[in-house]
């Protein structure tokens, strides 16, 4: 009986430290800068309201398939300056309630502050805030956030704080 409970141990523990490593060892996904004036209409995002360089915050869709040698997260990413602070805000466009399935499926500004899965229906409010939390459903699932750093003009997106903080990028 003792040696299964230790093997039950062992097992348990090394289900537990699995997702660690494998975090650990998971590569860059994000490397990536723009310019905050222009990038809206680089993405063919057109809209006179709600831009990146907004006073009053916005936001800009980065798409991989647009980008597709360039590091932009796993689907691409949601670039967000914040309405009342003027901070800016890196999120991963994939659904991590559909990986979560086994499925592949990028989220959408539905929006100004709302993104939603168009696979599932999942739903991320106030992202505006930098809130990542699910809204709707178990509110178990979190949109995946990035550093995100403006020097001058220029937005600066990685998964690697150290080398945004180090001479800019």
């Amino acid at each position: 009986m003792k040696r299964i409970i230790n093997i039950l141990r062992t097992v348990v523990t090394l289900l537990l430290l699995f997702p660690a490593l494998s975090y650990a060892a998971e590569p860059e996904r994000v490397s990536f800068n723009c310019n905050i004036h222009t990038i809206n209409e680089q993405e063919g995002q057109w809209r006179k309201l709600w831009r990146l360089d907004d006073d009053f915050g916005g936001y800009v869709v980065i798409h991989k398939s647009r980008h597709p040698h360039e590091k932009v997260g796993r689907l691409g990413l949601i670039l967000y300056k914040d309405s009342h602070s003027g901070h800016f805000w890196a999120f991963d466009t994939e659904c991590p309630c559909c990986k979560d399935r086994g499925m592949t499926s990028e989220v959408q500004m539905e929006t100004n502050i709302v993104a939603r899965c168009p696979v599932c229906g999942s739903e991320w409010q106030n992202i505006h805030m930098g809130s990542t939390g699910q809204t709707n459903r178990q509110g178990i699932y979190h949109l995946k956030a990035y550093h995100a750093v403006l020097r001058g003009d220029t937005l600066y997106v990685s998964d690697n704080i150290r080398k945004i903080m180090k001479n800019g990028w």
